[in-house]
């Protein structure tokens, strides 16, 4: 134990001793070994202690069991308290990962504001098992089955080596006091029945279990890497980037070595589970229009795409524009002039320029999007089209219709906004007044 700090730096060089380490100490018997290792080896460290008063008076007397270790250690301590179980039901989450979004939010705060290098956290060897058989238990790829990492971002874990039996042993010999959380013994959460009953199961069948397990998770992580290397040299090929969204070529993902597993790499970041995936997968081949949907992303099936954004929130919204509004800014960047129809005046070419006879015009405009039956009477024409006719000629994504707006007077669509304008609203020779409009943002 005494040199788990030292074969940690030999591993990760970018880690040294003369950085400022924040460390997440809860009072347990983990985070108390993880301060006491800091200490001995005489580390610049702080600590950070969350009272999310989930269990009574024994979370207050956690709180006040690590302000009295950083005491003994002479060291800062930072404490804060949560509201976690209304935080809960106002995020529609369980306390669980209620908690873990509280802390991680409030230690990146800490991170920035106090200028630390790096956070630290007491996870283990049994820990990072414990891991891998509930995203086994989940359903997960391979990123799921390498455990806890021992340096992610700006975390570490210089105790992922060390088994649990080692920390209670060195706790022990050291006569080190911690606090014990009795809920770690409550099985309805499913991690504490894999470490009371799983794992002791699994250990009667192979007694070397957590050593076979901690280097199967080792060649785990090792085996990641060189395969999220070859996933990125794929999604380079395949994926496009777009400012609000990405296109993801079907044609080239269908002729990859198993087009499923890549589209699992490049859609669970984004929410979708493996049943929706596999939906999607399934839907490659087959007619465009198809939408799947993950809690705040979609992903619409176009005829030679798979286009993934982000579910839009105002859909369904209509923003005003008022007589004497002279710019709009949202939910697309307008600016708005009026002019007289005389001499000076130049009819712009530009599509993101339209202008209209002000006074056939009827306030307060409106922006919105498309919906089915709309039409207009294209600048320049007489006939009345479809705005899907349109959208089709033009080639637009099923994407490309749903963020698409259209500024309307009364109930006539007059214009197209970025593309085309109605021409029952254009400006004639009997025109006195222009209301110009240009999109700054199509």
């Amino acid at each position: 134990m005494q040199n788990v700090l030292e074969n940690f730096l030999k591993n990760y060089p970018q880690v040294n001793v003369n950085q400022n380490f924040l460390l997440a100490v809860s009072g347990g018997m983990d985070s108390t070994v993880l301060a006491e290792l800091f200490f001995r080896a005489k580390w610049h460290f702080s600590m950070a202690h969350c009272n999310f008063h989930l269990r009574g008076s024994d979370s207050n007397r956690d709180e006040q069991f690590v302000r009295q270790l950083a005491k003994k250690y002479n060291v800062p301590v930072f404490v804060q308290e949560f509201d976690t179980l209304n935080f809960a039901e106002m995020q529609k989450i369980g306390i669980e990962e209620a908690a873990r979004k509280l802390r991680y939010a409030w230690f990146d705060e800490l991170m920035n504001n106090n200028h630390f290098d790096w956070l630290v956290t007491a996870h283990h060897q049994d820990d990072s098992i414990e891991t891998f058989l509930l995203n086994l238990l989940r359903g997960t790829g391979l990123s799921g089955l390498h455990g806890i990492l021992p340096l992610r971002g700006r975390l570490i874990r210089p105790l992922t080596t060390v088994t649990r039996q080692q920390i209670e042993r060195f706790a022990n010999d050291n006569q080190l006091s911690h606090c014990e959380d009795v809920t770690n013994s409550d099985i309805q959460f499913t991690r504490n029945n894999i470490r009371s009953r799983l794992v002791p199961f699994l250990k009667e069948i192979q007694p070397q279990f957590s050593y076979l397990m901690g280097n199967t998770i080792e060649h785990l992580q090792g085996v990641e890497k060189i395969y999220q290397k070859a996933i990125q040299q794929i999604c380079n090929e395949i994926v496009t980037k777009k400012q609000n969204s990405i296109e993801i070529d079907i044609e080239k993902l269908l002729k990859t070595e198993s087009p499923s597993t890549v589209l699992f790499e490049i859609l669970s970041p984004f929410g979708f589970n493996s049943s929706v995936i596999q939906s999607i997968t399934e839907s490659l081949t087959g007619n465009s229009g198809k939408i799947f949907y993950s809690d705040k992303f979609q992903a619409i099936k176009d005829r030679t795409t798979l286009i993934v954004s982000r579910i839009s929130n105002d859909v369904s919204s209509v923003f005003s524009i008022e007589k004497n509004q002279n710019r709009v800014d949202f939910p697309v960047s307008l600016t708005i002039d009026i002019q007289q129809n005389d001499d000076n005046f130049i009819l712009p070419k530009s599509k993101e320029i339209a202008c209209f006879d002000a006074d056939q015009l009827k306030f307060p405009l409106q922006l919105r999007h498309w919906k089915q039956g709309d039409f207009f009477v294209p600048f320049g024409m007489k006939g009345r089209k479809k705005l899907s006719d349109f959208f089709s000629n033009n080639k637009f994504s099923l994407l490309d219709k749903q963020q698409v707006w259209l500024l309307c007077s009364g109930y006539d669509v007059i214009w197209i906004v970025g593309w085309r304008m109605d021409n029952r609203y254009r400006v004639t020779t009997e025109t006195k007044r222009v209301l110009k409009m240009e999109c700054l943002n199509k």
